[in-house]
């Protein structure tokens, strides 16, 4: 229960960086991040290409969150 109470708090600050993050940067810093994001964990990590997003193929993730707004 610990274990899952930490992982909602640390899941809440995240999102939370996220959205700050997402208003600094210009949406080709984004997507160019997510590039690399996406190639490092490919190269790095042993799941076959197809079950990572590929991400020229969406737009960044601009979540908003309420508490922040």
């Amino acid at each position: 229960m610990n274990a899952y109470m930490w992982y909602l708090i640390v899941n809440d600050q995240i999102a939370r960086a996220r959205n700050h993050v997402n208003k600094t940067m210009t949406m080709e810093q984004l997507l160019e991040a997510e590039q690399r994001a996406a190639e490092w964990m490919r190269k790095t990590r042993k799941i076959p290409p197809s079950s990572i997003e590929d991400p020229s193929d969406h737009q960044p993730k601009l979540e908003t969150d309420a508490s922040t707004a």
